[in-house]
């Protein structure tokens, strides 16, 4: 299994085998739908997903110009909705949680776009601001800064922003001058299973907080193979780097 960012290279190779495509969109979708955050995506998930719905077109002629209904042609009907039901459920897990994390996404995105090439919101080409993107596609992108400027304009002052937990909320606008800002549920338990041999690895928690100087680092034994339960914050990076799958 690749890195997250590399495997969505996987579908722009012309030689690429379908049946790696379809276990790489299988292994995605189970991560996306048990990490508490939203999996880095960008323009590489985009032509991913584009690749997959062009493979979808093409059996779905194929299909219907067909005039044998053969064991085969079953066979070939159920992978097509199998591949539906990935495409579909991916994208319909990232737009779910993307309204939740809307505010902690897109000021994650703005700090990406801002550390590269000290690239322009209002002035520089939509394209370059695409490229810049880590975690949205550029289809989500379009989406979130939709969804911030409808819930910022038409729900101030109203009970939608009075639900978030002030713990959890950012300075900003709306009633008493707070936004719902929720981040991603970094001590949120999750079952991993890795993929490849690790031998002994030193896991440290990510997003420690300064004044938690005492927190803890965990050192494990890790063949392939193993199902272990952590924190999400202990297995981010084996997650990001490939080596750990959510199961």
């Amino acid at each position: 299994m690749q890195s997250l960012i590399d495997s969505a290279e996987l579908m722009l190779e012309s030689g690429g085998n379908d049946g790696e495509v379809f276990e790489d969109l299988r292994i995605w979708l189970t991560n996306e739908r048990n990490s508490p955050e939203l999996l880095p995506g960008g323009q590489r998930l985009e032509s991913m997903i584009q690749r997959a719905r062009s493979r979808i077109e093409l059996e779905e002629d194929s299909l219907l110009n067909s005039n044998e209904y053969s064991e085969e042609y079953s066979l070939r009907v159920t992978e097509l909705n199998r591949l539906k039901y990935l495409v579909t459920n991916l994208m319909r897990t990232r737009l779910i949680k993307l309204e939740l994390l809307c505010e902690y996404v897109r000021r994650k995105e703005v700090e990406n776009i801002n550390n590269i090439g000290n690239l322009s919101m209002v002035n520089d080409r939509e394209e370059d601001i695409h490229a810049a993107l880590k975690i949205v596609t550029p289809s989500e992108w379009k989406f979130l800064q939709k969804f911030c400027k409808l819930r910022t304009t038409y729900f101030e002052n109203s009970f939608v922003n009075q639900l978030t937990n002030p713990d959890m909320a950012s300075k900003g606008q709306g009633k008493d001058n707070i936004v719902p800002y929720i981040e991603p549920d970094w001590f949120k338990f999750v079952f991993c299973e890795v993929v490849e041999d690790l031998g002994t690895v030193t896991l440290r928690p990510f997003d420690a907080r300064p004044e938690n100087e005492d927190e803890d680092e965990l050192e494990l034994n890790l063949p392939k193979g193993t199902r272990f339960l952590l924190q999400y914050r202990m297995v981010r990076e084996l997650l990001f780097e490939g080596k750990v799958k959510l199961v």
